[in-house]
């Protein structure tokens, strides 16, 4: 699993709780578990200037918004993966307004 993963690897792992952060050469990971144990990674340029408040502002942001509402309260949906067009337009969405 990506928690574990990111646990065993390299100093330069930033853990808060459930949000930790992870940077190479060539990318920084950015994990981040809601309360619900969903959990959401990002890749992102390692050079990249936002700071950690941002991507968990973000990532909080992007489960209220588009998660729970295109997701949860969704009638129709499977157990594992998310198979919904109007789910992925608002999540391009989100992230175009970011």
């Amino acid at each position: 699993s990506l928690k574990s993963f990111t646990a065993r690897i390299g100093p330069i792992l930033r853990r808060d709780n459930d949000f930790l952060t992870y940077s190479t050469n060539a990318y920084q990971l950015i994990f981040y578990e809601m309360p619900t144990s969903v959990k959401f990674v990002l890749l992102v340029s390692p050079d990249a200037t936002k700071n950690n408040e941002y991507y968990k502002q973000l990532l909080r942001d992007m489960y209220r918004i588009v998660y729970v509402e295109y997701y949860v309260k969704n009638v129709i949906k499977t157990d594992s993966v998310i198979d919904s067009q109007l789910f992925r337009d608002k999540l391009i969405e989100f992230f175009s307004k970011v």
